[in-house]
């Protein structure tokens, strides 16, 4: 029999007479995105049940919330889509603000400036007030259950805005049954996030900081030893972890060590959150869409880290797991789960997946959705390969038209390379998610000027999500050396102090992600500009279009971008050239290679039919979808080499 001591000092009843293996209680709080089942905690049930005697319950909490506030007597009624409106923004606040109050026993009618705050910035509240109504007793019901099933131990993953309903949950637990040890990991606990937020909030009793799988093991082991003084030295072991000793926070080093078991690691379970979904009558809400991990890390990163990205935190060297286990995890959850899509929770599609992974699925064609985070210097062939294995939907990191602020940021990629993947991405009708990113210390105006000259030309390519710029986050670049440009920094205000007022600004410096710091960059009338010209690009889209089709005396193209015409290339050599910069090429090479290339290239600028940039040209039009043939799966697969040999260019398979 397995016997659990509290760790924190509690002081409640003694565990150590119960019958049957000890219970850990892994929950997952609001404001994790209902479709999605929490991947991490399925993943430590795994390594817990695998190896360990250990009972393990798993408790998607955010759905219940979901079903609170689709019964709650609301005007108009709660919709499902509504539940990301509802969480706000990472950096708006207002999914912290709704159960902020719980965790420091306000009355959900004390108005401390945060709606205020909202309206000021232009931000509408919208149902906040009334959603902060209901945090109040959803907190008091989840903890008397959970209470009520006897755990152990009681786990929180917090990323993202689940840090105060993950506390507020822990502290009414402990209320209930000081004896219960609580712990809480996850991406917010990472380096000095996770040692304000144990510091601060005594209810927690654990804090790990890193990767929870190979922790997790050790962490129970400790803590069902009965003997006090081997027990601290086992907790003393656990790198990264931050617990307490007389009362007193002990903060072990550590904790950003690569997990060396991931490669290996089990399936996940899924039937908790699937049951889950049909107890509570979720069913027809929404389509789960499962997450999967191939690999952690980033591969870019690792040798360059993009300036402006904090993701990974402290785990950014890369890891991948077989192809064969991640085929077998997608195909089970097809087969097993009847899923439908599938979200890849990796930060850049390793390139050994192209190799292995993607044409297997390609050729299983399972009929399931996948969406990908990939670098954005695709070539065709790898947009084919996606399309071929169901990654019709996917990130790429675009965020520049401007090969030397793309230099400046570390991308790794040029604008040509860019544009040539927007263009080969719309080509496939694959959805492409990109942003528009500006606001980087050194970079230069005139760039931006000239994006805005080129934006008309690429109306029929996949516009941005939106002109955003870049924000300051903890772990990126920018953070860490604070000599690339943002010197001055504090946690956003709008945020963290309304959220965390009892705390003092150096305990909010420490637990916050997100900062303010004096805009750098473009000033506020170009930035305003580039919001009008992507707003204009995406209205735009929808109508634009460059189609082009071969016969055999001539290329056509035919622009609908602005008005309709045709471009008609019927000179042979200038044919030959124009696919050359189907790949995207160096003027230089262009004009070597024809001692016309000067007034071709003339004439594809006046035309709007290439982009240049630093150098470098690539064609815009896209294979006319009226002239050109399908191409079956089997030639997506294989890759069609090089494109002036096959035309102007393959159409994607009929949808499945």
């Amino acid at each position: 029999m397995t016997t659990v001591h509290p760790a924190g000092g509690g002081s409640g009843p003694d565990r150590t007479g119960r019958t049957g293996p000890a219970k850990l209680t892994l929950v997952s709080m609001p404001w994790a995105s209902p479709q999605r089942p929490p991947l991490p905690l399925e993943l430590l049930a795994s390594v817990v049940e695998g190896s360990s005697s250990w009972e393990v319950e798993l408790v998607p909490a955010y759905l219940d919330w979901l079903r609170l506030l689709l019964d709650a007597d609301l005007d108009p009624p709660f919709q499902t889509r509504e539940y990301e409106r509802a969480r706000g923004g990472t950096v708006t606040g207002i999914g912290e603000w709704v159960f902020s109050g719980v965790l420091r026993d306000e009355p959900p009618d004390e108005d401390d400036g945060f709606l205020r705050q909202l309206r000021h910035r232009g931000l509408d509240p919208g149902r906040t007030p009334q959603l902060r109504h209901l945090a109040p007793g959803f907190i008091a019901g989840l903890a008397e259950r959970i209470v009520a099933q006897r755990p152990d131990v009681v786990g929180c993953s917090t990323s993202f805005a689940q840090n105060t309903a993950s506390l507020a949950l822990i502290k009414e637990i402990r209320s209930l049954d000081p004896s219960i040890t609580t712990v809480l990991g996850g991406a917010n606990c990472d380096g000095e996030m996770g040692e304000a937020l144990h510091r601060c909030f005594p209810q927690v009793d654990l804090v790990v900081r890193g990767e929870g799988e190979p922790a997790i093991l050790p962490l129970l082991e400790a803590l069902s030893e009965p003997d006090p003084q081997v027990r601290r030295a086992a907790l003393r072991g656990i790198p990264g972890l931050c617990w307490r000793h007389d009362g007193e926070q002990q903060v072990n080093p550590g904790g950003h060590e690569p997990w060396s078991g991931f490669a290996t690691r089990p399936a996940p379970e899924r039937d908790a959150y699937l049951a889950a979904v049909e107890n509570l009558g979720l069913r027809e809400e929404f389509e789960p869409r499962f997450l999967i991990e191939g690999s952690r890390g980033c591969w870019w990163g690792e040798k360059h880290h993009c300036t402006f990205c904090g993701l990974n935190g402290a785990q950014i060297t890369t890891r991948v797991r077989p192809a064969d286990a991640v085929f077998a995890e997608i195909e089970e959850l097809v087969t097993r789960y009847g899923a439908r899509g599938v979200v890849a929770v990796d930060n850049n599609l390793p390139r050994e997946h192209f190799r292995e992974l993607l044409p297997r699925l390609a050729e299983a064609d399972l009929g399931v959705q996948i969406h990908y985070e990939v670098k954005s210097n695709l070539t065709r062939d790898e947009i084919a390969l996606l399309v071929a294995a169901g990654v019709t939907n996917f990130q790429a990191g675009v965020e520049s038209l401007s090969s030397e602020v793309l230099r400046l940021v570390d991308k790794g990629v040029t604008a040509v390379q860019n544009v040539r993947t927007l263009r080969d991405a719309t080509s496939y009708r694959a959805k492409l998610h990109w942003n528009l990113l500006y606001g980087f210390p050194g970079e230069d105006p005139d760039e931006y000027e000239a994006m805005l000259e080129r934006m008309p030309a690429l109306w029929h390519l996949q516009p941005p999500m939106q002109a955003l710029r870049v924000s300051l986050v903890r772990f990126a670049p920018y953070f860490e050396e604070p000599s690339l440009g943002f010197v001055q920094r504090e946690p956003v205000a709008g945020f963290y102090p309304y959220v965390y007022p009892d705390l003092s600004e150096e305990d909010r410096a420490q637990l916050a992600y997100h900062f303010d710091a004096p805009p750098k960059g473009i000033d506020a009338s170009l930035a305003a500009r580039l919001g009008a010209a992507v707003e204009r690009w995406q209205r735009e889209h929808a109508r634009a279009h460059l189609w082009w089709s071969t016969r055999q005396d001539a290329d056509v193209i035919r622009d609908g971008r602005d008005g309709l015409r045709t471009v008609v290339i019927d000179d042979a050599d200038e044919r030959r050239l124009f696919r050359r910069a189907v790949h995207g090429a160096s003027v230089a090479s262009l004009q070597r290679r024809h001692p016309e290339a000067d007034r071709f290239l003339a004439r594809w600028r006046e035309e709007r039919i290439v982009f240049e940039e630093d150098g470098r040209v690539v064609t815009l039009p896209l294979p006319d979808p009226r002239s050109l043939p399908r191409w079956s799966r089997s030639e997506l697969i294989a890759g069609e080499g090089d494109v002036a040999e096959r035309g102007v260019g393959r159409q994607v398979p009929v949808a499945r």
